[in-house]
C-alpha cells in the first residue's frame, strides 16, 4: 500500500503529506466517517456510511456532489490519517470553502492540522489561483482546528447563529477565512 500512496503523493509538508483520494484510502475513510468523535468535526451531517458507498464515491470521482476534489492527509511513514477537501470551488470569486478532519487519535494535534492547510493553501492560492480559504467550524467541534488555522494566519470572520442541527440540536457555525495575502505574510516570517 505505501507504493500506491507514494505513487499518488500530492504535496509534502513538515509532519504530513497530501495525496488524492486512491481506493486503498477507503477503508480509512470508512473508519473515520462513522467514528462519532469524528464526525463532531463534520459541519455538516453524515450518515454512517459502508466500504462499498465509499467505494461508489470513489468510482464516481472522489466524492462527487459533495467535494469537488479529495486529498487524503498521510503521516511520515505514509499512513492515511486525515482527509481535506475543497467542498465549494468557486473559481469566479476566487474562494473556496475547506474541510479537514483527522482520524480520532490526532483530532488535538493543532500541528497537524496547521501543517495540512498549509499544503492545501499552497495548492489553491499557487495553482488555482485562489484568494480565499473558508471553514466552517460547528460550535462544539474542534478545538485543534482552530489553533491549527490560528497558526497559519486565519481568523474567524463570522458566526452563523442556530445555523445547523446536528446531533440532536441547532448548532452555531463559525466561518474561519484564510486569505491569501495574510497566508503569505506569514509563511514569509516563519509562522506559518
Amino acid at each position: 500500500m505505501e507504493l500506491q500512496v507514494r505513487s499518488a503523493l500530492f504535496a509534502r509538508g513538515k509532519t504530513v503529506s497530501l495525496h488524492p483520494l486512491i481506493r486503498a484510502d477507503i477503508p480509512y475513510y470508512v473508519r473515520w466517517l462513522n467514528d462519532p468523535e469524528v464526525r463532531r468535526a463534520f459541519p455538516f451531517h453524515i450518515a454512517p456510511v459502508s466500504e462499498a458507498q465509499a467505494a461508489k464515491w470513489v468510482e464516481d470521482g472522489a466524492l462527487t456532489g459533495i467535494h469537488r476534489q479529495t486529498f487524503t492527509i498521510a503521516s511520515v511513514a505514509g499512513e492515511p490519517i486525515g482527509a481535506l477537501g475543497f467542498r465549494e470551488l468557486s473559481h469566479r470569486d476566487r474562494r473556496a470553502l475547506v474541510d479537514v478532519v483527522f482520524a480520532a487519535e490526532y483530532l488535538d494535534q493543532a500541528a497537524l492540522y496547521a501543517d495540512a492547510i498549509n499544503l492545501i493553501a499552497a495548492y489553491a492560492f499557487d495553482n488555482e489561483s485562489l484568494h480565499k480559504l473558508l471553514f466552517e467550524i460547528p460550535e462544539d467541534g474542534i478545538h485543534a482546528l482552530r489553533e491549527g488555522l490560528k497558526q497559519v494566519g486565519a481568523e474567524e470572520e463570522a458566526v452563523l447563529q442556530k445555523h445547523l442541527f446536528l446531533r440532536g440540536a441547532f448548532r452555531n457555525v463559525q466561518i474561519w477565512a484564510l486569505f491569501e495575502d495574510r497566508w503569505r505574510e506569514y509563511q514569509r516570517l516563519g509562522e506559518g
